[in-house]
């Protein structure tokens, strides 16, 4: 799993803007980190990122078993909410109703702190940028791999293609060098391995 977040600059506009809205970094999916967590916990380690995976992970089980309970009493609101509908409710039904409103908003604020956290930890975990190891199929296809992973002949094309009426695509094209700065430190990389992996898209 290799994520990319990058800023460039609108040179109609002259103006700087990040390519995703909302955290400032591309996080892993927490799916692929479930999946590899020593992998991940290694590679954070060789960035010189402190990071508890287990402590993420764990964050995650309390994420989601609140997530399913809130949910749960969110669709019994619901019904109650739609049983009172035929008639006066009794007093029973209002303390009930009384009850579950207090849970419910107990486990909306233990959620938020869990998420906080959650979300704290898991921008901290650094990219996973894939090891020099190229994979074969050089003699099949005629096509190789460069150091940096650019595939060559330039005319070599691999990737998944998705198409939707409403979609927009736009190219990122050259960066600057406070870009590469700011993007090195912010996966935990040498300037050297940064440039590496950039240079196609390097001013």
């Amino acid at each position: 799993m290799f994520t990319l977040t990058l800023n460039y600059r609108d040179k109609t506009k002259k103006c700087k803007k990040p390519l995703f809205s909302g955290y400032n970094k591309a996080m892993l999916d927490i799916q692929f980190i479930r999946d590899n967590r020593d992998l991940v916990q290694e590679k954070s380690k060789q960035k010189g990122s402190e990071v508890d995976i287990a402590y993420l992970l764990e964050l995650d089980r309390q994420r989601r078993e609140s997530l399913t309970h809130i949910e749960d009493l969110r669709r019994q609101r619901n019904e109650q909410a739609d049983s009172l509908k035929e008639g006066r409710p009794s007093e029973d039904q209002i303390t009930a109703g009384r009850e579950l409103k207090e849970e419910l908003s107990k486990l909306e604020a233990e959620l938020t702190g869990i998420e906080e956290k959650y979300f704290d930890v898991l921008q901290a975990v650094p990219n996973v940028t894939p090891d020099d190891t190229l994979l074969g199929g050089e003699e099949a296809t005629g096509i190789h791999l460069t150091e940096s992973l650019a595939m060559y002949p330039a005319a070599s094309v691999c990737g998944w293609y998705f198409s939707h009426p409403q979609s927009q695509y736009f190219g990122v094209g050259k960066i600057q060098r406070d870009q590469l700065e700011d993007y090195a430190q912010r996966k935990h990389m040498g300037i050297e391995e940064m440039e590496k992996w950039l240079r196609p898209i390097l001013e």
